[in-house]
């Protein structure tokens, strides 16, 4: 794995000889670096954004590992591209079915049961529901991996 040397990746990758394990390596960087970078808040910062922040990270690597064995693991085959494309597609349906109602029902049972409504600060009910969406979506995800892997038509 290079972090620097572009020249001799380049070399491997018109070769063909990076590998499934080495391209996962590769993607764990890369979406470890950019998710913990996203995750931190722009505003006030408290210790539930501490919370998210190492939840997202640990949801990212765990969760792409777990994707990946269900590809068939190093023997798989076309990870990346199966990753990229499944997460775009299912992420756009995840977000729309799973994350927009969450997020608006916890909005909602902030606003009607805390005194004051929905504060500035993250609260424990929006880590706790956050880390479920981001356990659920690579559960559901690793389902469609699986279904594409063993060639069966997912639903």
């Amino acid at each position: 794995m290079y972090f620097w040397r572009i020249a001799e990746l380049k070399s491997e990758l018109a070769a063909s000889t990076v590998d499934q394990r080495e391209s996962l390596l590769y993607l764990l960087w890369f979406g470890g670096v950019t998710t913990l970078a996203s995750s931190l808040p722009l505003g006030e910062f408290d210790v539930w954004d501490y919370v998210d922040s190492a939840t997202m990270l640990l949801a990212f690597l765990f969760g792409t590992l777990y994707v990946f064995s269900c590809n068939g693991g190093a023997a798989g085959s076309s990870f990346l591209v199966r990753y990229v494309s499944l997460n775009w597609v299912f992420g756009i349906r995840f977000i729309v079915l799973a994350a927009i109602p969450t997020i608006v029902a916890v909005m909602m049972a902030e606003e009607w049961l805390l005194p004051g409504g929905v504060p500035e600060v993250t609260t424990p009910w929006e880590s706790l529901s956050m880390a479920g969406l981001e356990v659920g979506f690579y559960l559901r995800l690793g389902r469609h991996f699986r279904d594409v892997a063993n060639a069966r038509a997912a639903v």
